[in-house]
C-alpha cells in the first residue's frame, strides 16, 4: 500500500452513493441530515420555502408492504430494478402489479 491510498467501496447499484449524498433516502435530507431534526428541517424549510414532514419516509420494503396493505397506490421509480434487489421478487412484482399508477424510469429496458 502507498500512502495516500486507501480503499475505494464501490456501492452496489447505480448512483448509490450520489443520490444518499442528495438526500434520496427516506431519512436523510441532503448531505446526511436528519429529517426528524427540527434544527435541520428549520434550515431546509427556509431556504426551499416549503413545509417538510418531520417524520422519515418508507423505505423499499416498506413501500411494497404499504402497497399491499392498500396504502400505497402510485409510484415513481427511476435508476433502480425493485424487484431485482429485494430478496422475494415475487412479491415485489405482486406488489408493483397491484399499483393504480406506476411510472419507471431508467436507462435500461
Amino acid at each position: 500500500m502507498r500512502t495516500g491510498t486507501g480503499a475505494y467501496p464501490l456501492r452496489g447499484h447505480n448512483n448509490v452513493q450520489g443520490a444518499s449524498d442528495h438526500g434520496a433516502m427516506p431519512n436523510y435530507l441532503p448531505g446526511y441530515q436528519l429529517v426528524d431534526d427540527p434544527e435541520v428541517r428549520a434550515r431546509f424549510e427556509a431556504g426551499w420555502k416549503v413545509k417538510l414532514p418531520s417524520t422519515k419516509g418508507l423505505d423499499n420494503k416498506e413501500m411494497i408492504d404499504a402497497i399491499h396493505q392498500g396504502k400505497l397506490k402510485a409510484m415513481y421509480l427511476f435508476g433502480e430494478e425493485i424487484s431485482l434487489v429485494d430478496s422475494n421478487s415475487n412479491f415485489v412484482k405482486e406488489g408493483l402489479a397491484k399499483l393504480e399508477f406506476f411510472v419507471v424510469q431508467d436507462i435500461f429496458f
